[in-house]
């Protein structure tokens, strides 16, 4: 499993080869459901196993990575029912329980994603009254904190959101002070920072979003800097340099809006596999440049947006959010041709 985290893991810094991170992982995981199986008094093996389940859960999308959060929640709700359970075995619930709110999200069951991170919380913040200076407990209660803001964003309970990420980015600035060294934590305060911005942006504060967003790309550009190999850390700050054009776009400056989606171009790079940020930033252009009644490098990026999301719906025709995105890139292109009409 650590050759996975290092090949691809969703959560840590890596080195972006996906594929083989979920070879890796199903490696892993069928040799732990063997060592399990002939040995099921063991709670080493078990733990291992609920270890392997959550891997998995956050390695994959859909119906699959449910269906193995909830294998690893069952193992570890009997063990924690045990009247051996051990800390250890109540960690792994709070992180079982995560993995499937996380999945949920992604298979679209917010209702049931909020109930699981719901859990997550009181589960974590348990751990932490027993172990208040335990790191990973602490960002562990950080991250579902931040998963049930951003359920409730969405779902339209701003204020409550807006309470949850406060709380979050002070938890996260105050592991960064304590770890400065440490990459996760720092990369932990700038996700922070940027979903902070989001939900200011989602209640009208922009301006404030911004100031996130330059807070948040302060860190990345820093993390870039030390150690330019980070897939992660290189695809973050390409997002974070987006989300600050699309900011700008929002109070009309239009030609920071482009610098910035230039700068996120640049930093994906010519050999990029990030299907998903490279179709938002052209199709981002294509808008700014509307406004600015640029209408023939509004038609072309326009043009540039549907032939890449095209592409990502040609090789996966089922997946909705392609559909959805194709739809956008067609009313951005009818925008540029009126345009230019």
């Amino acid at each position: 499993h650590k050759l996975a985290d290092v090949l691809g893991s969703q959560a840590e810094a890596n080195l972006g080869e996906r594929e083989a991170a979920l070879s890796a992982h199903r490696k892993g995981l069928a040799i732990r459901e063997r060592l399990a199986a002939d040995a099921p008094g063991d709670p080493t093996r078990q733990d291992r196993l609920v270890e392997s389940y959550i891997d998995m859960a956050h390695a994959l999308q859909g119906p699959e990575a449910v269906e193995h959060a909830r294998r690893a929640l069952a193992i570890a709700e009997r063990l924690v029912g045990l009247e051996s359970g051990s800390e250890l075995n109540k960690r792994l619930w709070a992180r079982a329980l995560y993995a499937e709110g996380s999945a949920l999200v992604v298979s679209g069951d917010l209702p049931a994603a909020k109930t699981s991170f719901e859990k997550a919380t009181e589960a974590f913040e348990t751990l932490l009254a027993a172990a208040p200076k335990d790191a990973s407990t602490l960002r562990g209660v950080s991250m579902a904190h931040k998963r049930l803001a951003a359920i409730l964003a969405k779902q339209g309970e701003l204020p409550a959101a807006l309470g949850h990420y406060r709380k979050v980015v002070a938890w996260d600035q105050a592991r960064a002070a304590e770890s400065p060294t440490s990459v996760e934590a720092r990369y932990d305060l700038s996700v922070s920072l940027v979903d902070f911005g989001w939900a200011l942006a989602q209640s009208g504060d922009q301006r404030g979003a911004l100031e996130q967003y330059q807070r948040a790309l302060g860190i990345r550009e820093t993390l870039v800097r030390t150690d330019a190999g980070n897939a992660r850390a290189r695809d973050g700050l390409a997002s974070v340099l987006a989300r600050l054009g699309h900011a700008s776009q929002d109070i009309g400056r239009h030609r920071d809006a482009l610098a910035y989606y230039q700068r996120a171009e640049q930093t994906l790079g010519p050999q990029t596999t990030n299907r998903d940020l490279l179709p938002n930033i052209y199709r981002a252009r294509s808008a700014s440049y509307a406004e600015l009644r640029r209408w023939d490098q509004a038609l072309s990026w326009a043009r540039a947006a549907l032939q890449l999301g095209s592409a990502s719906l040609a090789s996966e025709p089922t997946n909705a959010s392609f559909r959805i995105r194709v739809a956008w890139e067609q009313v951005t292109l009818g925008r540029a041709l009126l345009g230019l009409a």
